[in-house]
Formats: structure tokens, sequence, C-alpha cells
């Protein structure tokens, strides 16, 4: 049966495996490295990477050797493809193996593989999200702040939780499961304002993110 993928199509090698014929197995001796590569494609458009075998990125062609990393790459693939049939994990390409690559395999051209993105896009992405968070952090502990303030007068003693409206307790509860306000050898407020500190230069970093992350 014809190939619908254009990644398999148009390979003797791989239309006589899929015929019946003799898989395309790992080396030695070495196998056609048309139809390998053509197996190399296919797995990585199904999700399945093969950094080595791809050296010079994921859209060039890959070296076509069934080394170590593709048969991996096959035996993943035929775990996942033949769940209940441990008999299919033999990391050779072969009829069943090819029948079900085309039928997951887009028909036609396989869509170019995205790089990962730069530092420079993941410092952007969600960007807005981390403001707001870092901000409402900022206000949460200003208020805490300034109701420990109001009641202790500044005097609060090192490591002593303090006595606060139910309203700020889980301000409270953030600082010790991140910060560990109780082991602090300062008092609460001067501990409070290091925290702020690091909130706006976190807020100072994400806001000029397009020249801290080039």
């Amino acid at each position: 049966m014809p190939f619908k993928s254009s990644i398999l199509a148009g390979s003797p090698r791989l239309d006589q495996a899929a015929a019946g014929g003799p898989a395309v197995k790992p080396a030695p001796p070495p196998d056609n490295p048309d139809a390998v590569r053509r197996i190399q494609k296919a797995l990585v458009a199904l999700g399945f990477p093969l950094p080595l075998s791809f050296p010079n990125g994921p859209n060039p062609d890959p070296d076509g050797k069934y080394g170590q990393e593709t048969f991996t790459a096959v035996i993943a693939f035929q775990r996942k493809a033949f769940p209940t049939d441990p008999s299919q994990w033999d990391g050779r390409v072969g009829k069943n193996t090819l029948a079900k690559m085309d039928a997951m395999l887009p028909a036609g051209a396989a869509p170019p593989v995205v790089p990962p993105a730069t530092m420079s896009a993941l410092a952007e992405k969600d960007k807005a999200t981390s403001i707001q968070w870092a901000q409402a952090a900022v206000r949460s502990l200003t208020a805490a702040r300034q109701t420990l303030q109001s009641l202790s007068g500044g005097s609060t003693i090192p490591g002593l939780p303090p006595i606060l409206p139910p309203a700020f307790r889980l301000t409270f509860d953030a600082l010790e499961a991140h910060f560990h306000i109780s082991t602090a050898a300062v008092s609460q407020i001067a501990f409070i304002d290091a925290v702020i500190a690091i909130y706006q230069k976190v807020l100072t970093l994400l806001s000029n993110s397009r020249a801290f992350f080039v």
C-alpha cells in the first residue's frame, strides 16, 4: 500500500519493508541511508527527538545512520504504537511499524520543526502576569509591614511570630514557607523590608527584560 506521508513515500527500501520484506534495521551492516533518514524524520515529526542524528538542527537532513539513538527512538515509538504487544518492540522498522508511522504522520509534507525559543522570547512570555504577581506581593507585604509597625511600634523580636489580624496570616505563612522568616536574625519589619527589596529588583528586571535577556 502506498504511503500517505511524503516523509516515507518515495523510498524503494521502505516500500520493500512495508510490503513484508526485510525490516530496516540497525547497523552493522549499514542499511539504506535514504530509508534511515526518512525514518529519522518521521520519528522527530512524531515527537521523538534525535539531537545526535540531526547535528545541524531539526530541519536539515539527518545523518542516515541507524545507530543507538535511532534504535532507542524506534523502540520508544513501538512501545507507544503497540502498548499491549511487546513482540513489536524490536527496534526494527518493518511492515507493522511503518504502517503505524504512516497512519500517525500528517498526509503530505511535514511542517518544519520549530527551534527552541530564545532566552529573550522566554523572558517576554507571560511577563505581564509575572509583573502583576510581583506587584501584588509587594502590596501584601507593605500592608502587613504597616500593620506590624502599628501593633509593635517597630520593636518586634527576631524569630517570634507576630500577632496579626487573620487577614495578614496568609502573608506571614508565605514568608515562612518561602523565606523562613522564623529563623531570621533581624526583626520581622526589617526582614519584610528585605523581601520587598527583592521583589522590587524583580520588577525592575522584568520591566527591562529586553535589555537583560539578550
